[in-house]
């Protein structure tokens, strides 16, 4: 390897990066000149400037007294060079008189408009002949400072969102696929009434209360992102309710995690025996369907309603609290419309009974205990059933009524009637 090349791929940067290319080229031909220019408004204004490897000072001058004008046309390529044996007819360029040149050749950088137009030159005091020039050296050199110039830009750009998100009175934060919270704001830090050093890498589950039908683990298990009530016990242990949102980023870096303060109607969501909401209900559904995929399990969903009556809300309540006591605290009562109340539950023996045997052993106990239901008199009393499995993937199809099994409970024992 040359000199030349040698000193072209040391490790540098910046400033240090230009007078390595410029030793670089003395090394090579005796370049005596190399400057970095940067375009805007039509101005140039050398950012870096090196002779043989010594700093000189800036120098702003008009586009169009300078031989880089025809770098910035419209239809050359971007890759090009151009080169200039005699710089006679460039008289009103200030490096001219400045340095007593000869000759130049430039390239411009291939670089994302939103990062400027810059380009890299040398230049020398006598006329070069066209086989003298180290094109392919200018070549390397021009893309290692465009691949500088990407990096320091994403620098001061990862900079400028963490000092954003350290001072931002909003609360947010990535939250990772598996829970962890990251790249937290000083508004979500305030809200959790934490410091953000404290919060780094704790898992959501630790610090905020979704009641007893969500966890953050279903919140995971739904890539489309999710809105809930949300509550925080602060230091003197009372409750202060947020609601909660998640949006979805991508599958690595999972979603933006954002509190903001409640309406006081959102509070009842963790009463205990909340009756949950249709929008509940399809949430846990589709976390549902995505738990029963991962693990190859089944579950099982029931509507229960009144055919030929109407069914107030006081009475929706009612029967909430009378189906609580047979059910789990994680099994979900949620109201489907005016016209059925749904029950998902898991709740199976796993005693090697069929499904559906467990199944109609849930609905008789269901039956039973509906019979002190005062609504129950308003018209026939109705329990469709559905079995989940890892074959569903449709919530909307799920919890269609009319799309699951409807029983009879004749002599307290329960047959299927399709």
């Amino acid at each position: 390897m040359s000199e030349a090349w040698r000193r072209l791929a040391q490790t540098a940067r910046g400033e240090s990066l230009i007078h390595q290319v410029a030793q670089s080229l003395y090394a090579d031909g005796r370049w005596s000149f190399v400057a970095l220019g940067h375009h805007l408004n039509g101005q140039v204004r050398i950012q870096v400037a090196s002779q043989a490897g010594q700093a000189l000072a800036p120098i702003e001058y008009p586009l169009d007294t300078a031989p880089c004008r025809l770098l910035y046309q419209a239809n050359r390529p971007v890759d090009s060079l151009i080169y200039y044996p005699q710089l006679k007819r460039f008289s009103h360029w200030p490096l001219v008189h400045q340095f007593e040149l000869g000759c130049y050749l430039g390239r411009r950088l291939d670089l994302p408009p939103a990062l400027g137009e810059f380009h890299l030159f040398i230049m020398d005091k006598i006329s070069r002949a066209e086989q003298e020039l180290p094109k392919r050296l200018l070549v390397t050199a021009a893309d290692r400072v465009a691949d500088d110039l990407r990096r320091r830009a994403d620098e001061q750009e990862l900079n400028a969102l963490r000092q954003m998100q350290q001072s931002n009175p909003l609360a947010f934060a990535r939250l990772s696929p598996s829970g962890q919270i990251h790249q937290i704001s000083e508004g979500f830090a305030q809200r959790l009434d934490k410091p953000q050093s404290e919060l780094h890498g704790r898992h959501l589950g630790e610090l905020v209360d979704l009641g007893e039908n969500l966890s953050v683990r279903d919140l995971l298990a739904n890539p489309a992102g999710i809105k809930r009530p949300a509550r925080v016990i602060d230091r003197d242990g009372r409750p202060v309710w947020f609601s909660l949102e998640l949006s979805p980023i991508d599958g690595q870096l999972g979603f933006v995690v954002t509190l903001t303060p409640s309406a006081p109607n959102e509070h009842n969501a963790f009463e205990s025996g909340h009756l949950g909401d249709e929008s509940l209900l399809h949430d846990r559904v589709q976390h549902e369907l995505a738990r029963l995929h991962r693990n190859q399990q089944v579950a099982a969903l029931f509507f229960i309603g009144i055919d030929g009556g109407e069914v107030s809300e006081a009475q929706w309540h009612q029967l909430n609290d009378l189906l609580r006591p047979l059910l789990r605290s994680e099994d979900l009562v949620a109201q489907r419309d005016e016209q059925y109340l749904a029950v998902l539950t898991a709740c199976f023996d796993n005693r090697g009974k069929p499904p559906r045997e467990q199944m109609s052993a849930i609905a008789g106990k269901l039956h039973q205990q509906l019979q002190q239901w005062p609504a129950r008199e308003a018209g026939q009393l109705v329990i469709r059933s559905r079995l989940l499995t890892s074959w569903d993937n449709d919530p909307a199809q799920v919890l269609d009524p009319a799309q699951a099994t409807r029983w009879r409970v004749p002599d307290a024992s329960l047959h299927s009637t399709g």
